[in-house]
């Protein structure tokens, strides 16, 4: 199977926009939390696996990590792939360091079947249980290759990015 990456612009609306921005915001907080974590954890030279990472990150309260459980997962995944391609770059003779940069923004990411779905031609993001989800009209998707279009039931991730 052929995995290609497709970039589909959408418009928010004025309360979708202001939830996806405190939700970036939130996101990097939970990155630099785990970052901290981490950090902490390899200077006591215990090296925590990506469920340890996973586990700590999703042991935090809901109400302080106000995002979808897999968008959640997903920092601690992308956490743990940094971690791995920095020590094998080092392996490897190549200067390299570990990801401890505080952000304050990172996008969020939509894992397929879980974060988000499709109501009234319409894509809603999901930002948890109980939370208002993002909601932006249908995208139209085109395979690079074919130049047709593509159906929601093959999209795979959805990463929510800001453009200028």
């Amino acid at each position: 199977m052929v995995y290609r990456t497709a970039i589909c612009s959408v418009s928010l609306s004025g309360v979708d926009y202001r939830r996806a921005h405190e939700a970036c915001h939130v996101a990097a907080g939970l990155w630099n939390v785990v970052v901290g974590w981490v950090r902490a954890e390899l200077a006591e030279d215990r090296f925590p696996r990506k469920t340890d990472i996973r586990k700590h990150l999703t042991s935090i309260p809901q109400q302080d990590r106000p995002l979808h459980a897999h968008t959640t997962e997903e920092i601690a995944y992308d956490l743990y792939d940094v971690i791995q391609t920095t020590c094998t770059n080092k392996r490897n003779g190549r200067k390299a360091r570990y990801p401890w940069k505080h952000k304050n923004y990172r996008p969020l990411s939509f894992s397929r079947g879980y974060g988000w779905r499709i109501r009234d031609d319409r894509l809603v993001l999901s930002l948890g249980r109980g939370r208002s989800g993002i909601s932006v009209k249908m995208p139209h998707v085109v395979d690079s290759a074919t130049g047709c279009l593509v159906h929601p039931s093959l999209w795979g991730e959805i990463k929510l990015c800001w453009g200028s």
